[in-house]
């Protein structure tokens, strides 16, 4: 009997697959300690990866082509996750994020919040901005004054931040420039850094 998509292995690969697409984009936009949900999605993807491999080379004579359709729906999948990971984490920071981290960033320069020099939390801050941990801001001896963002958490470490920097650039030797070694600009003087 010809089998035609859809059988229990084509479903249960495409469920799979958008579950990790969809988790591993909301997790690369906004990690926090939620990203522990990738863990069994992926295992749940590998079972279907496996699932896929046999179904191809048992069904392969009655399907033809049409086996090797949930294994390209895995492979898909990952490939997707890999490549749209960046631009949705850019597109939710410039749509979603930016706004509230730019009201935090004019309150400090119009001095509603104030700044001395050196580094020191802003909780006023953590409280206007969205999806945060902690704000921090550091104004370094020639004025400069840059903002951290802390974003990323993984329950006992932050490991990803933007920041907001008066000048355009992270101000070599200071406390910000040491504590993130991977430093990108996305826009023009915010940067997305991380471990």
């Amino acid at each position: 009997m010809y089998d035609v998509p859809g059988t229990p292995d084509v479903k249960f690969a495409i469920v799979a697959s958008v579950l990790w697409l969809v988790s591993f984009l909301a997790v690369s936009a906004h990690n926090s300690l939620l990203s522990i949900v990738l863990i069994p999605l992926g295992l749940l993807l590998i079972i279907a990866i496996v699932m896929a491999c046999v179904s191809f080379f048992v069904k392969w004579r009655t399907r033809t082509w049409r086996a090797a359709l949930p294994l390209a729906v895995c492979i898909m999948s990952i490939f997707l996750s890999l490549k749209l990971a960046q631009p949705f984490r850019y597109l939710v920071f410039a749509h979603y994020l930016l706004p509230s981290y730019e009201v935090v960033v004019h309150e400090v320069e119009s001095g509603a919040i104030p700044l001395s020099l050196g580094s020191q939390e802003l909780p006023q801050g953590k409280s206007e901005a969205r999806l945060v941990f902690e704000v921090s801001a550091e104004k370094c001896d020639n004025g400069v004054v840059m903002i951290e963002f802390l974003t990323e958490d993984c329950g006992y470490a932050y490991y990803g931040a933007y920041i907001f920097s008066s000048s355009g650039k992270i101000e070599p030797g200071s406390r910000m420039d040491s504590r993130w070694p991977n430093k990108e600009e996305v826009s023009k003087g915010w940067f997305y850094v991380s471990f």
